[in-house]
């Protein structure tokens, strides 16, 4: 069973966002699970690295999509992005010095959060900008 299940009320109104983070949240149920099953295997590097990986790649999407609409925000928006790699990748780098990520609480915290609340907070703010935007293009 999945820790967070998308829903409806996650969606940004883009397919190709909406996609990126699906495909996050998949990321992190299967991070959640070998974490639940303490899989202590280079199974979790892996996913570890696909994340970060994936959330740079996702980040730079979004970013792009947000400055061709114009979005007014898009610097404080990239300040979360920011925040979220560095943090991000200081918790690779302990992973990479032996660090058992698996029993880090405030790793599980971290991405946890990062799904939730930047996910269901801070990108569901430009929501309303790009749909306003759309409706100018097609109207």
């Amino acid at each position: 069973m999945d820790f967070i299940t998308w829903t409806d009320k996650m969606s940004v109104g883009v397919d190709s966002l909406d996609a990126d983070h699906k495909k996050l949240l998949g990321i992190f149920n299967r991070l959640h699970r070998l974490i639940r099953e303490k899989d202590e295997t280079e199974k979790l590097s892996l996913i570890i690295e696909e994340l970060d990986e994936y959330a740079g790649y996702h980040f730079n999407t979004e970013e792009k999509i947000l400055s061709l609409c114009k979005y007014p925000d898009l610097e404080v928006h990239k300040t979360h992005h920011e925040k979220i790699s560095k943090t991000l990748s200081k918790f690779m780098a302990k992973h990479k010095k032996g660090t058992d990520l698996a029993k880090n609480l405030e790793f599980y915290d971290f991405v946890s959060d990062w799904m939730l609340r930047h996910v269901l907070g801070e990108d569901r703010k430009y929501v309303e900008h790009i749909s306003n935007r759309n409706n100018k293009k097609v109207g």
